[in-house]
């Protein structure tokens, strides 16, 4: 079976161990909501992505669980009565989770005697009750539709990835070809043309890579939050926001934004430059070394654009989110 347990931060020491508990009997937690760093409430404005996460991820948590608990001491934790609010919202539409509430002050709050609530003393009688439950299985055909949407998306961003590589292999065979091909009288126009050759390969290449953003905010947004256990980008969120320095600076800082995009588009860059020195050294003349430095710098400008595309992310995110489908 699939517990969720509710209760207080305060109480976490006790809800582990009844965690311990459930999974040496065979049951499944489906959110540790006790790993989780405790965020006072005046520091969850510069956390917002991570504690946006945490709600979501013990959301899903509810949605996938076949039995809820909350332990109704100590009564303290404005969250457990909202976690309540959506468990009896979830079974009146669905048919599960099962809603016990657990202890002594089982009759704290109107809610605690709603018909679709089992109010029991102890977690051994809700371990009782629900031994001869099997775990109830949701219809699966409001999400069907989603998943071969998400299927889909997903094997188009692994195209996009794919292109990257691919990009990089042809501009390096067309360049390398190029250059052992040249004459000596012809070495000034085909180094030129190597260095404007860089520039149609990296605005695709930025072009593809937004592409790929709008396509993983949309899931983000949109589909996995609608899809049980889907889960990857609620974890990049809990990770950004609890190794970043500050909001939305974990994975993507400005390091790793670098490195990240050179990774796949640095050969046009080290290409480019190679030809811009190699043209300095053998020529003076003016217009050649002119033009060849307009199109590089040209290249840089369109790096620089490249890496302020990534600090979009979040923007259109959240733009996302905002005009996006709410059901």
């Amino acid at each position: 079976m699939k517990f969720y347990i509710a209760s207080g931060i305060k109480n976490k020491e006790n809800v582990q161990k009844i965690f311990d508990q459930l999974k040496k009997m065979g049951h499944e937690v489906t959110a540790d909501w006790t790993l989780t760093d405790d965020i006072p409430e005046d520091a969850r404005d510069q956390k917002r992505e991570y504690v946006r996460s945490i709600a979501k991820r013990d959301f899903e948590g509810i949605r996938e669980c076949d039995i809820f608990v909350l332990l109704s001491d100590p009564e303290e934790g404005r969250s457990m009565y909202v976690e309540l609010g959506i468990a009896l919202s979830m079974l009146q539409a669905t048919g599960k989770p099962r809603v016990f509430i657990v202890g002594p002050e089982n009759n704290e709050s109107v809610f605690y005697f709603h018909p679709l609530v089992d109010r029991v003393k102890t977690l051994d009688d809700v371990l009782k009750d629900s031994a001869n439950l099997s775990s109830i299985e949701l219809p699966s055909i409001s999400h069907e539709g989603r998943l071969e949407e998400y299927k889909s998306l997903r094997a188009e961003m692994l195209e996009i990835i794919k292109e990257r590589v691919w990009g990089q292999a042809t501009y390096a065979v067309l360049s390398a070809g190029m250059l052992a091909l040249m004459k000596d009288s012809g070495k000034v126009p085909i180094l030129i043309f190597t260095i404007l050759l860089a520039l149609p390969f990296i605005f695709h290449t930025m072009q593809r890579e937004h592409a790929r953003i709008r396509l993983g905010n949309y899931l983000r947004a949109v589909l996995e939050p609608k899809i049980p256990g889907m889960y990857w980008e609620e974890y990049l969120g809990l990770w950004r926001g609890k190794f970043g320095r500050k909001e939305r600076k974990g994975f993507l800082n400005v390091s790793d934004r670098t490195k990240h995009m050179l990774s796949f588009s640095g050969l046009y860059l080290l290409i480019s430059g190679f030809c811009l020195f190699y043209l300095f050294s053998i020529t003076c003349e003016l217009a050649p070394i002119l033009i060849a430095t307009f199109f590089f710098c040209l290249l840089l400008v369109a790096y620089v654009i490249f890496f302020r595309l990534y600090g979009k992310v979040q923007e259109e995110y959240e733009e996302l989110q905002r005009l996006g489908p709410k059901a």
